[in-house]
């Protein structure tokens, strides 16, 4: 009886596994690791990836996200940061930013379109054929679909030989009929039509077998299925399951499923086409949270992720029949029904650990500007997070920690002032650069007040001996940079900082560098 009893208990326990296993919608294939991806795309066999922090395109294996060639931007694209990334059988369709130093070192942005062929054999990138923008402004997507290409910058464009583009008169998402036509089911339906930047504007595009598009409005966090004979939208803005905070990202699964990724909540959300809420996935296929999903990619029964924070790609297999089994109740997901506040995936630890950045960063990843060169975490910013124990003119975050607004004024304003060159030069601008709340020097003592001495540092000092003309030291920000890629927010290595002073002659002979 004992053995018919374990026997008994283990099919049991057996059972229950299994229905557990096909309960979740997806299952881990790979995790690739690689310095900030911003973008992720099936092409070929292949799975291309971009990392703004190298400069490079990565190939990987679609089964395992073994490397498999690596492509340096440098020698076709130099000093281009690429925003949007399409492909067909041979050519890679590559939407780029280059920022430059404008007349009063604000920093402006070129925007351009490129053909690049796809290299064979693992050769190298080569040649770069220069296409038309339809506008001066950022590529936020790029697709491609048999002989039709599709491009999102302020409004959105079709062209059928990549150099003509007609503009697609796409209403916004606002006037479009919902599906859930109960507001009461949804109290943020139209709150943040009063935000200054929400302008209705689309930043992800999916043309579709059927030829209607599906497009996402994120400030609304409204998904939008166009089509020529009938239109729709679905979507709630919200912090529980099934609604999306910051989403970011969208693929459509088999045609019949639509994956979003969620930037704020770091999950991965699956709904119908209708808008029906079928379960989420974290970095474990479970409730792990990824770092920032900002990029997403399907082929098949697979789904690939470009985790921003993480510093990976991670590849999913989906359970298929999960999927078709339907919608589920969101409420349902949550082990804890108690209250709204305890059900709130905001709340999650992980969730919260980057949310200073996080919220300045769903605008600054190419939503509205493309500042992601400046958010690598390997790059040792400025620390966010920091109590500040002193008095200071300055805003704080909770517990008096500093976050992106201490230094940064947070919306379209910029005061005028004084900006001070490599060496000593000053000039008074109308802007001061990057919205900072005050100019660089009074900024950095308004925190590190000892380093205004001279006993503790360069301020102050002035030479006519470095280098054929005088040097005055003025201003932190001759050897220091808010967001740099050097130890102590140098501009440059400890010993180029020094010689582009002190001269290549000052270097010592004795003992190497």
């Amino acid at each position: 009886p004992m053995n018919r009893f374990s026997v008994f208990i283990s099919v049991l326990l057996s059972l229950s596994t299994q229905a557990f296993a096909q309960e979740r919608l997806a299952s881990p294939l790979f995790e690739s690791k690689i310095t900030a991806p911003t973008l992720v795309r099936v092409c070929g066999d292949r799975v291309w990836t971009y990392s703004v922090a190298l400069g490079e395109l990565r190939a990987l294996d679609p089964e395992s996200g073994k490397l498999l060639s690596t492509q340096s931007l440098g020698g076709v694209l130099p000093g281009q940061m690429i925003t949007a990334l399409a492909c067909n059988r041979s050519s890679f369709y590559v939407a780029t930013i280059q920022k430059y130093e404008g007349s009063e070192k604000l920093q402006k942005s070129v925007f351009s379109l490129f053909r690049v062929t796809i290299p064979a054999n693992n050769q190298p990138l080569q040649g770069a054929e220069r296409l038309t923008l339809p506008e001066d402004a950022i590529v936020r997507d790029l697709e491609v679909l048999r002989n039709s290409f599709f491009l999102v910058q302020n409004s959105t464009y079709k062209s059928a030989d990549s150099v003509h583009w007609n503009r697609l008169e796409i209403p916004l998402a606002k006037d479009i009929a919902p599906k859930d036509l109960d507001l009461s089911q949804n109290p943020f339906a139209d709150w943040q039509e009063g935000f200054l930047i929400s302008q209705g504007r689309y930043s992800r595009l999916e043309p579709l077998e059927d030829g209607s598009l599906m497009l996402l409005d994120p400030f609304r966090s409204h998904v939008v299925f166009y089509g020529k004979d009938s239109s729709y939208r679905w979507g709630r803005w919200g912090t529980r399951n099934g609604t999306l905070m910051f989403a970011k990202s969208i693929a459509m699964v088999s045609d019949r499923w639509v994956a979003i990724s969620d930037v704020g909540l770091k999950l991965v959300f699956f709904y119908d086409r209708l808008g029906n809420y079928i379960g989420s996935i974290g970095s474990d296929a479970g409730t792990a949270r990824f770092g920032y999903p900002l990029g997403l990619a399907s082929w098949q029964d697979r789904l690939y992720v470009a985790d921003y924070f993480g510093n990976r790609i991670l590849g999913f297999k989906l359970n298929i029949g999960t999927l078709a089994a339907g919608p589920v109740d969101p409420d349902s997901v949550s082990l804890d029904k108690k209250s709204f506040t305890e059900n709130d995936l905001f709340r999650n630890p992980d969730t919260q650990k980057t949310y200073a950045m996080v919220r300045c960063l769903n605008c600054h990843d190419g939503l509205e500007k493309y500042s992601l060169d400046k958010f690598i975490l390997e790059k040792k910013h400025h620390p966010v997070g920091v109590e500040v124990k002193m008095t200071v003119d300055l805003k704080l975050a909770e517990g008096h920690k500093i976050d992106c607004f201490t230094c940064h004024q947070n919306h379209h304003q910029s005061l005028s002032g004084v900006v001070t060159g490599q060496f000593g030069e000053e000039r008074s601008v109308k802007q001061i650069p990057f919205m900072l709340r005050k100019p660089f020097k009074d900024l950095c003592l308004t925190c590190h007040k000892d380093k205004e001495s001279v006993e503790h540092n360069h301020l102050g000092l002035s030479s006519a001996k470095l280098q054929k003309f005088k040097i005055q030291v003025k201003s932190c920000s001759q050897c220091h940079q808010l967001h740099s890629a050097e130890p102590r927010q140098l501009r440059k290595t400890v010993s180029d900082l020094c010689i582009s002073c002190h001269g290549q002659a000052r270097k010592p002979k004795s003992h190497p560098f």
